[in-house]
């Protein structure tokens, strides 16, 4: 049966999802789901597998960005055999030489955690676009670079590749690469350093600023505090809206002995945050500490 994009439209997700699969949710992290994480290779969680009648695997997708009507679509894509791994493979064999065609099979495996095997694709446009007219150049690089950091551990290459690098979405993905390598590793020097170049070449990134600082607040690098301070009172100013934000500016004004000021601070977090229950907790452990003291 072929759907038609239009057709679903105002049908509820739900309808159509009963409509068109028997839906299963298994838990990969216990019992027989940790057979099937591994029977389906699994790689990280959200992961959606959708398979035929007789079993066969169609395709999946790998993580959730909150997107509904783009899940619909991939949903209804794959109902038609349209947009799927299998469907750009089998396009590709046709044209083989196509930088279009090689980077949508490139691109679908990345969107699968499949990084390993999206490289002989990413390595063909770099050979067949040298020029780079289609734009995927630093995009190619880039997944080659953390395919390498992946697999042997070195960093260089996408030191470099940042280095060289002015676009601020693929510097943002490479230092966030970066930041969970060198965490992953226990690289706390690394760690600081690429902290350090993340805020210096995106100085208008608050969250970066953020999380810089709540690791130092998190760690105790009490040579550092300052430093925290200073890059969450500049990301407040960016993002006043974020709570989370507040919240880590006030406890490092805590640790530094600036009480009303954290006070004042955590106070906002709630005020900006309700109905999150983890600010509410946040203030009275602050105002418990402060009692302690």
């Amino acid at each position: 049966m072929r759907l038609d994009r239009e057709v679903y439209q105002d049908t509820s997700y739900s309808a159509f999802i009963n409509e068109h699969f028997i839906s299963i949710k298994v838990n990969g992290q216990e019992g027989d789901g940790k057979k099937y994480k591994e029977k389906f290779k699994v790689r990280g969680y959200p992961t959606v597998l959708f398979f035929q009648t007789d079993g066969m695997e169609i395709d999946r997708v790998c993580g959730y960005d909150g997107n509904k009507a783009a899940f619909y679509q991939t949903m209804v894509d794959y109902v038609n055999g349209k947009n799927t791994l299998s469907d750009f493979l089998t396009r590709l064999a046709t044209i083989p030489y196509d930088v279009k065609a090689n980077y949508r099979v490139a691109k679908r495996y990345t969107d699968r955690w499949e990084l390993e095997e999206a490289q002989p694709y990413f390595k063909r446009i770099l050979e067949l676009d040298p020029q780079d007219t289609h734009g995927y150049d630093e995009e190619s690089h880039g997944y080659i670079a953390v395919n390498h950091l992946n697999i042997t551990g070195d960093d260089q290459p996408m030191i470099d590749l940042l280095n060289l690098s002015d676009n601020k979405i693929y510097l943002k993905q490479g230092y966030d690469v970066l930041i969970r390598h060198y965490r992953r590793k226990e690289m706390p020097d690394k760690l600081l350093w690429v902290y350090e170049q993340a805020v210096s070449r995106l100085p208008e990134n608050a969250d970066f600023m953020n999380a810089y600082a709540w690791h130092i607040y998190e760690q105790k690098l009490t040579d550092r505090y300052d430093r925290g301070l200073e890059l969450a009172r500049q990301a407040v100013q960016i993002k006043p809206e974020a709570a989370y934000i507040w919240d880590t500016l006030a406890w490092l004004e805590y640790e530094k002995g600036l009480i009303d000021q954290a006070m004042t601070h955590m106070k906002k977090a709630v005020e900006l945050a309700p109905g999150q229950e983890g600010y509410q907790k946040n203030l009275k452990k602050l105002e418990e500490a402060i009692k302690s003291q």
